[in-house]
């Protein structure tokens, strides 16, 4: 989902057309987080475990991934009158 993020993120630039594919699976990707969410608390999982989302996270690259996701600089407009 990071990836997709950073597809569509204004810091990158790019076009409509990829960042309405990005967005696509965005919401795709959300979907399945929420259903596998959803199941788990269906069994009575109560708690999502931080060390094993961490190393999960680590094994997907998700720090050079998260890095893709920037805001451009701020634009300097003149002082409204």
């Amino acid at each position: 989902m990071l990836d997709q993020v950073g597809r569509i993120n204004p810091a990158h630039g790019g076009d409509t057309y990829s960042a309405l594919r990005a967005a696509q699976a965005l919401a795709s990707g959300a979907a399945a987080l929420r259903d596998a969410l959803a199941l788990m608390h269906g069994r009575g999982e109560s708690r999502l475990h931080a060390g094993t989302l961490a190393r999960a996270l680590r094994l997907l690259d998700g720090e050079r991934r998260a890095g893709r996701v920037a805001m451009p600089p701020p634009v300097n407009r003149p002082p409204a009158n």
